[in-house]
């Protein structure tokens, strides 16, 4: 019986970090973006329990006219979160200029310039 207190024991204390991560977890959803305290990074994050980082300011503008919808999360709880890859600009909304090549890009669905 001493045996099995200390395996239950020492269970509840290697959890322990992951259930104040759950709980604050739950301040935000998927479709949520958000943001460390500490950092001006924003992300997205995604139905595949990843984040989304925008990579400037011209990238979220695409999606958002403001960052009203921001929340702001615990730093601990945002670096538990894996890094999915960065958010490209928004389908259809930004023309795309490269100066070395005369032809006009229109952004397409994953980030795929379409002439």
């Amino acid at each position: 019986m001493k045996s099995l207190f200390s395996v239950l024991a020492l269970g509840a204390l290697l959890l322990a970090p992951l259930s104040g991560i759950a709980a604050e977890r739950s301040v935000f959803n998927t479709g949520d973006l958000i943001k460390s305290p500490t950092n001006s990074a924003v992300y997205y994050f995604a139905s595949n329990g990843k984040r989304y980082v925008f990579p400037n300011d011209k990238t979220y503008f695409t999606w958002y006219n403001d960052f009203s919808q921001v929340k702001v999360i615990p730093a601990k709880a945002l670096s538990a979160i894996p890094i999915g890859g960065n958010v490209t600009y928004r389908p259809g909304r930004k023309m795309i200029k490269i100066t070395t090549d005369p032809r006009v890009y229109a952004v397409d669905q994953g980030g795929v310039l379409r002439h």
